[in-house]
């Protein structure tokens, strides 16, 4: 809907801004609840939540009508056809969320690991948070070169390195710099991969894809903690880290070498805004 919003050439920075509010809820939100309820009432969270998306629901027919204009349709064919041909992105989409379970679920085990105190995960995630707040706005003032689909693949693999050094670094320091540069990068890595699937379909197959795409993230995450599971009861959570950010690493080469050979034997996408 808010694509609908905004001339083509503003899409960037309004998905940016996009991800700026989605991590500002994800930061603030642990903080908020565990002050409500423990200060006030256990329950007074669930209300809060249920409250705000009742208000999110009421002010959903204020939005302003369509104003925008219509971006170029892409040459029709079939939508399951065109919807399967973008299963690179949905990948790469999957190893995203396998990445960032992979943190959220390790790092209280990696914590203890370290001899560090299992309570600083919290703080941690929410500096992620903060960071990828600061990394959404900062993508969003600016064009960058190359295309969507080459720097979210690009991200994806420098935040697969930062955790791989998280996993790595013994000093509690390193841990810390480690999920704060990952997090920096982590709004943009999204953007870039909501922009690519834009890219890659006609507007009329858009909720359809995104829909996939979601379902993909969430095959990821899944994933992800069954692989964290397993690996925790065998061994120690550094092999967990460095193995969540291997796997990443591989998903995104196998999704840029699918995604070149489509490239080689078909059309090339749709010009893109910058």
């Amino acid at each position: 809907m808010a694509a609908r919003l905004v001339d083509e050439a503003d899409v960037p920075a309004m998905l940016s801004f996009e991800a700026v509010l989605n991590q500002s809820v994800w930061a603030l939100a642990p903080a908020v609840t565990g002050v409500l309820a423990l200060g006030v009432a256990p329950s007074v969270p669930f209300a809060v939540a249920a409250g705000s998306a009742a208000l999110a629901a009421v002010l959903v027919p204020m939005l302003p009508k369509q104003s925008a204009t219509a971006r170029p349709e892409q040459p029709q064919g079939s939508p399951a056809r065109m919807l399967w041909s973008v299963w690179p992105i949905y990948l790469t989409s999957a190893a995203a969320m396998y990445l960032l379970a992979t943190v959220e679920l390790a790092l209280p085990a990696l914590l203890e690991h370290r001899g560090v105190a299992v309570g600083w995960a919290g703080p941690l995630l929410t500096g992620f948070a903060v960071a990828s707040i600061a990394g959404g706005i900062v993508y969003g003032l600016r064009a960058w070169p190359g295309s969507h689909r080459t720097r979210s693949l690009v991200l994806l693999v420098l935040i697969a390195a930062l955790v791989g050094m998280v996993g790595l670094s013994p000093w509690p320091a390193g841990i810390a710099a480690g999920l704060l540069l990952s997090g920096l990068l982590q709004a943009a890595l999204l953007v870039s991969r909501n922009l690519s699937l834009r890219d890659r379909l006609p507007e009329h197959t858009h909720a359809a894809g995104y829909s996939l795409m979601y379902a993909a993230s969430g095959i990821g995450y899944g994933a992800s903690g069954v692989a964290i599971g397993a690996v925790l009861a065998a061994d120690t959570p550094v092999l967990g880290v460095l193995a969540g950010a291997g796997v990443t690493v591989v998903l995104a080469l196998v999704s840029a070498f699918a995604e070149a050979r489509t490239a080689r034997l078909g059309p090339a996408p749709a010009q893109e805004h910058p």
